[in-house]
């Protein structure tokens, strides 16, 4: 017997995200206290905007980008603006040590971090490889 789910779909995630963009535009997709929530629209209409400048700064697809950031709607939105650019969300942990976050973005060879709120940055920042660029996500100090 085959189960049948809304939530169970061989669909991409983004492909999923349209569909429900489709389904109820102006319902509310992300709630978000501190930074502002998001209906279905207006997250595609914000992803796409962050998938665009990707291909400005990075062109073909398939380039490695990290969120080091907080949960929080402005990092559901960067990811998904990363999926629909092409390219590869490779996120990392605000927990991390200095090490392991040098470690993680030359071993993957990133070339944009987008950076929100985050616990460890103080002690990771200058492990940043050069030719990082780093992009800062809204309401940051």
């Amino acid at each position: 017997m085959a189960i049948e789910s809304p939530l169970i779909s061989n669909s991409s995630v983004f492909e999923m995200f349209q569909s429900f963009v489709g389904k109820k535009p102006n319902e509310y997709f992300l709630i978000d206290e501190v930074n502002g929530s998001y209906t279905w629209s207006q997250a595609l209409e914000r992803a796409r905007s962050i998938a665009g400048s990707l291909q400005v700064m990075l062109g073909a697809s398939g380039k490695r980008v990290s969120i080091l950031s907080d949960n929080s709607a402005d990092w559901i939105l960067t990811d998904l603006g990363i999926m629909i650019s092409g390219h590869v969300s490779a996120p990392l942990f605000t927990s991390m040590s200095a090490d392991k976050f040098e470690y993680a973005l030359t071993f993957l060879d990133v070339e944009v971090l987008f950076l929100g709120p985050a616990a460890n940055w103080e002690a990771v920042k200058h492990k940043v490889p050069p030719g990082v660029t780093i992009v800062a996500l809204p309401n940051l100090d």
